[in-house]
């Protein structure tokens, strides 16, 4: 798949993601980097009142996009992003949660076992 992104970062994200689909038959990272693939207006948004609206405490997260800092916190996560706002970041942190990177998470679990897609 040919991927929009101009960023050099996100384009080496993408291709790491594919071939770790591909080794692994983990279709997640597949996913993942076909949503980063997309025009960065068609990329995913959450807020962190979606974010524990939408999960349990201790759950594992991958968001293919941006992570926004409007709501609350209230339980811990793991949550990897392509981006985080600096208000999202610090308020997920003081409430326990992990803020990690997409390659972070992809090299901790090539086979995708255990995450969720949001976004």
């Amino acid at each position: 798949m040919e991927s929009k992104a101009v960023n050099q970062q996100l384009k080496g994200l993408i291709a790491e993601l594919e071939r770790t689909a591909r080794r692994r038959n983990a279709p997640i990272w597949r996913r993942v980097a076909e949503l980063l693939g997309r025009s960065k207006r068609s990329r995913a948004i959450v807020n962190v009142a979606e974010l524990m609206r939408n999960t349990a405490e201790g759950e594992k997260i991958v968001v293919p996009g941006k992570v926004l800092g409007a709501g609350t916190a209230s339980h811990g996560l793991t949550i990897a992003a392509f981006r985080f706002s600096p208000q999202a970041k610090q308020k997920l942190e003081k409430a326990g949660c992990m803020c990690i990177s997409i390659l972070d998470v992809l090299k901790e679990n090539p086979n995708g076992t255990g995450i969720r897609l949001l976004g």
